[in-house]
């Protein structure tokens, strides 16, 4: 009660690992929806996604992956709006691949313009480069995000586990008066500093967080802070 539950179906050449033909998919992904789940998350522009959208009006996640990196900010923008006119969508889901920090701040801007739209908005860049975009989607406008139950259940690069999005990050109390702090470098995924700093915000009653940032390119380092 009171959970809402996606349905999907990914193919292998996709990213998941289904192996049957789109006329399947779109018949199972109706039979989820016909079960009691209240939306099927499909890959836009896929004949799966034209059969849920035919049949299911209304319950259809319409979903974008960009594995390869991260578009300007315009081209997702009109990414969502191509998307989100589509007759029968619920939802659209834009994820990227960020191969630098500087690439959440495209995120940033896609969710600031579209994130308040007619049809929801969740988006964020995967990768240990796109993490920062996983916490804060949600405080730039985003309809949510994607974690996984715990450690080693992850779908993807970067995904962080339920206990870290609640727990180390507080992501359901963030607002967007939450100051920010971040640990910088080349690789920051194995620093203590997110769970030491965090906690002792949380003790403290500040509201701030502390989020790890790693940079490829250094002089892209000033543009993401000053943002």
């Amino acid at each position: 009660p009171g959970v809402t539950r996606i349905a999907t179906c990914r193919p292998l050449r996709l990213g998941g690992g289904f192996r049957g033909g789109e006329r399947t998919r779109a018949e199972r992904l109706l039979a989820a929806l016909d079960s009691g789940f209240a939306l099927a998350d499909v890959e836009a522009g896929t004949a799966a996604a034209r059969v849920l959208l035919a049949r299911a009006p209304g319950r259809v996640l319409l979903s974008y992956h960009d594995r390869r990196g991260t578009p300007p900010a315009s081209r997702l923008i009109a990414l969502y709006r191509r998307l989100a006119a589509n007759p029968g969508v619920a939802m659209v889901k834009i994820v990227t691949t960020a191969v630098d920090a500087a690439d959440i701040l495209e995120i940033r801007t896609l969710l600031r313009r579209c994130g308040g739209g007619r049809v929801p908005l969740i988006a964020f860049a995967m990768g240990p480069f796109g993490v920062a975009s996983r916490i804060l989607s949600g405080v730039w406008g985003g309809a949510g995000t994607y974690v996984c139950p715990e450690a080693g259940t992850e779908t993807a690069s970067g995904q962080l586990t339920l206990p870290e999005a609640t727990g180390i990050y507080r992501i359901p109390e963030l607002t967007a008066s939450t100051r920010l702090a971040a640990i910088v470098g080349g690789s920051v995924s194995h620093s203590l500093s997110p769970l030491i700093h965090n906690a002792a915000y949380s003790h403290l009653g500040l509201d701030w967080l502390y989020v790890p940032l790693p940079l490829r390119r250094v002089e892209t380092f000033p543009a993401v802070m000053r943002a």
